[in-house]
């Protein structure tokens, strides 16, 4: 998947999002503040398949900051997969 952007629009009021790659229109949307969400979406979905095929070494504790986590490991795992699979098969 390309990396999409927002493009600078000339009114304050509908975003435009271009695919990177092939300049291509992704999406338009009717709020310029959802224009940005849109265009991150690639890069979330990378980061949630990260964190999807995340696991830790089984010799060493989990860090401290994930202990704290009101989240499980598995939990975690969980969202990520389920944000995935709606980004890729649009359920």
């Amino acid at each position: 998947m390309s990396k999409w952007y927002e493009a600078k629009m000339t009114n304050d009021h509908q975003g435009l999002v271009i695919d990177e790659e092939t300049g291509e229109n992704v999406a338009v949307s009717y709020k310029k503040e959802n224009a940005r969400l849109i265009a991150s979406g690639p890069d979330m979905l990378e980061a949630l398949k990260k964190i999807a095929e995340y696991q830790p070494p089984k010799n060493i504790a989990l860090s401290n900051a994930l202990k704290a986590s009101r989240y499980s490991q598995k939990e975690m795992k969980f969202i990520a997969q389920r944000a995935i699979y709606k980004a890729e098969k649009g359920a």
